[in-house]
C-alpha cells in the first residue's frame, strides 16, 4: 500500500518547467525596471535640488547617473530579446 507524503500548510512554490522560469524572469524584470527607473527618477531630483541651491554637482554624481541608466539600458535590451 502507497503512501502520500504529508501536504504542506503553505503552498509551495516551484518552477519545474521552462515556461515558468521564463514567465518569473519576466515579471522580475519588470519590478527590477520600475525600481530602477524610481532610483533614477529620486536621484535626479536630488541633482536638481543641488543646482537650485546654488551648488556645484559632485563629480561622483556623473557616474552614479551613468550607472543607473546603465542599469535601465542593460534591462530594456534584456526585455526586448527576451520578447
Amino acid at each position: 500500500m502507497a503512501t502520500t507524503p504529508p501536504s504542506t500548510p503553505w503552498p509551495r512554490w516551484s518552477c519545474a518547467n521552462s515556461a515558468c522560469a521564463a514567465g518569473a524572469a519576466k515579471v522580475f524584470g519588470f519590478y527590477f525596471l520600475l525600481v530602477i527607473a524610481v532610483l533614477l527618477l529620486g536621484y535626479a531630483a536630488a541633482l536638481v535640488s543641488f543646482l537650485r541651491r546654488g551648488r556645484k554637482i559632485p563629480p561622483a554624481a556623473y557616474l552614479a547617473l551613468a550607472g543607473l541608466n546603465g542599469l535601465i539600458l542593460a534591462g530594456v535590451l534584456a526585455w526586448a530579446v527576451s520578447r
